[in-house]
């Protein structure tokens, strides 16, 4: 491993949360208000104030419905400076590890989507990340990008913490029921990203390219919902709501659309760079015993 630090943009966010933790002194964590990827032009003179061995680009707009309004911040943040920051990467020889989204897709059908699969995003945000995704893969070097589903950890604002917050102030709560996926643990997705990055770089060329990286298993909100009950209350968490009730996604009747379909085909993931997540349900074991040991 370089002596240089790893830089890690977005470090207040869940992932990139996970990589500060996981890499301690030998990475430096910026968040958005220290390096603030909103405005492109920026950018590379920010960037050219390092001496880093890799970039982790954990930074992302992730406003779903606002995003609807805010269509060129959106594209600013999640293809224009991927993009400077990748040909900054590839200028120094570097790795660049990249992380996008199952929004990229259309969420039609049930088949787990493969990396080759034709991007069609039902909304602003999908789009953007997957110009992103196209624009990053257009640059010679060396980058990872990652696309997970369903992000939660311990203590950001996710659907789980806003789950169980609500399971304390609500008898009733209603959760769609018709969107497949699999929950996705952020502190698994760090590990796993800077395994498979080390690895890629012990092989004899780079293997740069896109992978998808979430838990194995399928599951859907509603069910995901009820899952963190059951282990919840097993662990002894005081948990006061009733009644958890399914409801469709045209009941619930978001600004943005949503894919139906989430499902991740990862197996390009663990042939390439030799990474894979447990089941779903082990990392919200995990999950919870971390939010449970306080």
């Amino acid at each position: 491993m370089s002596k240089h630090p790893m830089l890690i943009l977005g470090a207040s966010g869940q992932i990139g949360k996970a990589w500060v933790k996981l890499l301690g002194n030998a990475g430096i964590g910026l968040s958005h208000q220290q390096f603030d990827i909103s405005k492109p032009n920026g950018v590379e003179r920010e960037l050219d104030k390092y001496d880093v061995s890799a970039v982790i680009n954990a930074a992302a707009y992730t406003l779903v419905d606002k995003a609807e309004q805010e269509h060129h911040l959106a594209m600013d943040i999640n293809c224009h400076a991927p993009e400077i920051i990748a040909k900054w990467c590839a200028k120094r020889d570097i790795p660049f590890v990249h992380y996008s989204t199952d929004y990229v897709f259309s969420g039609k059908g049930e088949i787990p989507w493969r990396e080759n699969d034709e991007c069609e995003p039902l909304n602003v945000y999908g789009y953007s990340k997957a110009e992103g995704d196209k624009r990053v893969a257009n640059v010679r070097g060396k980058w990872l990008i990652f696309r997970s589903t369903w992000i939660y950890d311990y203590d950001s604002k996710n659907f789980l913490t806003t789950f169980l917050k609500l399971s304390n102030a609500q008898d009733e709560i209603c959760i769609v029921n018709d969107q497949y996926g699999a929950p996705t643990y952020a502190p698994h997705v760090a590990a796993m990203s800077l395994k498979g990055l080390e690895y890629g770089q012990s092989l004899p060329e780079f293997p740069s390219g896109v992978y998808h990286l979430c838990h194995e298993g399928v599951t859907t909100w509603y069910d995901f919902a009820r899952t963190i009950l059951e282990k919840g209350r097993s662990k002894g968490m005081q948990l006061q709501v009733k009644t958890v009730k399914p409801i469709s996604t045209q009941d619930y009747a978001a600004p943005a659309k949503r894919p139906g379909n989430s499902r991740m085909n990862t197996e390009k993931a663990k042939k390439v760079l030799r990474i894979e997540l447990p089941k779903w349900q082990l990392a919200l074991d995990e999950c919870i015993s971390v939010i449970m040991d306080g």
